[in-house]
């Protein structure tokens, strides 16, 4: 007696779920930004084959001051970020505060739109209005894998943003110890400072962190560093006596 062939579920994704509690006529009514937020690969192809099509796939949304490819970058939607890559959106297109896919993409941690963006040569350099590149926000963020893909194009250390700080200073003043590793073998330069004259240790003890002002002292920042208003690390610690403690006396 022939065996019963066993009925293959077909696991659909979220987006596919979602589609399907969606009337038709509310599907319809879905524009191209909603398309990009939700992932809605196949309606956004829809509305770009339809007679009426797209007339500037490079516009930006009125609410959000974003394109459609930033919101798919922000949101992760791979497969719609392609769609619209494919149609000629423009990956390097400014839009809220100078901010560009790429930094979305960085911010939000969604590395398979980090690396495709970047096999697209997005162009890492670009500055928002406070003059972070992606790296800056992908090191601030602490999403390790971001920073690998962008230091591994190039990625520039050093760069500083408008208030001066690098990837490291914001890398340090977020707490974000195993990334602060990975930049210390890549030989960053520890005791640069921002526009205040604060180092790394300098903004570490101001807020209080001990765990990091630990992992710098370990790896011999100078403690010697005096800011634009006269004060070494220690002082800037002197209102915590456990992190203040961590830091040697100058002589």
């Amino acid at each position: 007696m022939a065996k019963k062939k066993k009925k293959v579920e077909v696991v659909k994704t979220p987006e596919e779920l979602l589609v399907e509690k969606l009337d038709e006529g509310l599907l319809e009514t879905l524009n191209i930004f909603e398309c990009c937020k939700m992932g809605f690969e196949a309606r956004l192809k829809a509305i770009m084959e339809s007679e009426k099509g797209v007339k500037d796939i490079n516009a930006l949304e009125p609410q959000s001051g974003n394109t459609a490819l930033m919101l798919a970058a922000k949101y992760g939607k791979l497969k719609v970020l392609t769609a619209l890559v494919d149609a000629g959106a423009e990956i390097d297109k400014l839009g809220f505060n100078n901010l560009t896919a790429l930094h979305y993409a960085v911010r939000n941690d969604h590395l398979d739109v980090t690396e495709y963006l970047c096999e697209q040569k997005a162009d890492i350099t670009l500055e928002d209005q406070s003059g972070n590149t992606a790296l800056h926000d992908a090191a601030r963020m602490g999403n390790l894998k971001c920073v690998e893909v962008i230091l591994n194009l190039g990625g520039n250390l050093e760069h500083t943003n408008n208030a001066g700080s690098t990837a490291f200073i914001a890398t340090c003043l977020n707490a974000r110890g195993a990334l602060i590793d990975i930049l210390l073998r890549k030989n960053v330069d520890t005791n640069a400072t921002d526009s205040e004259g604060d180092s790394a240790l300098h903004t570490v003890s101001k807020v209080g962190l001990p765990r990091i002002v630990k992992q710098l002292l370990n790896n011999n920042v100078r403690t010697d560093i005096v800011n634009n208003d006269g004060n070494n690390a220690k002082t800037c610690a002197a209102w915590n006596p456990a992190v203040a403690a961590l830091i040697p006396a100058e002589e």
